[in-house]
């Protein structure tokens, strides 16, 4: 079929293409812009078009080369000049100080392409900051809200909350995964018995840190129901886990991930916890308290 570049070049009087397709994620015209808006500082309008894949001249030429390239017509693929750098959901990373390789951007198809935008110049924009966490949910095992904290303005009504929740509940109740990228965010998660555990960052956010803020919020509450994480316990130790939520985060800025250490300041009390529960860290606190005592009589 020839080289991807002549194909896109070909009827576009030469200049290089960027092409979208309309059935991209929410985020796609954020993207579109953001894209606009960074290569307008390294080429000029007159060298590059931006189009949709449907209305392109030679756009079922263009899902027949993905097909006989990929196997596919859908299969999310990032070209430039012609080579595949990217594929599946794979985020494509590239220096987006390489004036020559933005330049020379022809092609993106899918679901890549948005995050090879958003990567390569939400990045250069985005201000670093402590605010990693964007929410923390709890849900039960019919997709109710049992507990949930917000910290940005993502979601500014109860009822835009509500429907996101909804919808990120159906997207995993019945997933084997721990992540889910979502309306642009990236989702952590695990469930137990009737109890569905989020946490919920930005899409460029890395999953590891994420996914420490989840394993603290699961085993402080495991601590703080004996083992007995489900349904009615929570809800019956409910001021308990706002608490802990309380402990773990603040405006979205991770404050403490050591589950211990969470749930002492939520004062549950260790003598009240079985020897047999108890970590190693409360045992030695709990004697160091005894020894005070003692001391002190």
């Amino acid at each position: 079929m020839g080289n991807i570049e002549e194909l896109v070049l070909s009827k576009i009087n030469n200049k290089k293409v960027v092409i979208f397709s309309k059935s991209f994620c929410p985020f796609c015209s954020k993207a579109k812009q953001a894209f606009r808006d960074h290569i307008g500082s390294i080429i000029t309008p007159d060298d590059y078009e931006v189009m949709e894949l449907e209305d392109h001249p030679d756009a079922e030429k263009i899902l027949d080369y993905l097909l006989d390239f990929t196997g596919s017509r859908t299969v999310p693929r990032v070209f430039i000049n012609g080579v595949c750098i990217g594929g599946g959901d794979e985020t494509v990373r590239l220096n987006c100080a390489d004036q020559e390789i933005v330049s020379n951007l022809i092609h993106c198809v899918s679901t890549a392409e948005v995050r090879f935008h958003v990567n390569m110049v939400d990045s250069t924009i985005l201000e670093p900051t402590l605010q990693t966490i964007k929410a923390i949910v709890i849900l039960d095992n019919d997709g109710c809200r049992l507990v949930a904290k917000y910290y940005d303005k993502t979601f500014t009504t109860v009822k835009e909350q509500k429907d996101f929740e909804k919808n990120l509940f159906n997207k995993t109740y019945r997933a084997n995964a721990e992540i889910i990228m979502l309306e642009g965010l990236t989702c952590v998660y695990k469930s137990n018995v009737d109890l569905y555990f989020y946490v919920i960052g930005s899409s460029q956010e890395n999953e590891l840190i994420l996914a420490s803020v989840l394993n603290a919020l699961y085993d402080a509450v495991n601590q703080m129901l004996r083992k007995n994480v489900e349904r009615r316990a929570l809800l019956e130790n409910l001021d308990a886990v706002f608490l802990a939520i309380d402990e773990i985060c603040d405006d979205g800025i991770i404050l403490e991930a050591d589950p211990s250490a969470i749930v002492q300041r939520v004062a549950i009390k260790s003598d009240d916890i079985p020897l047999g529960e108890q970590t190693v860290a409360q045992v030695l606190q709990s004697a160091k308290e005894q020894i005070k005592w003692s001391l002190l009589k």
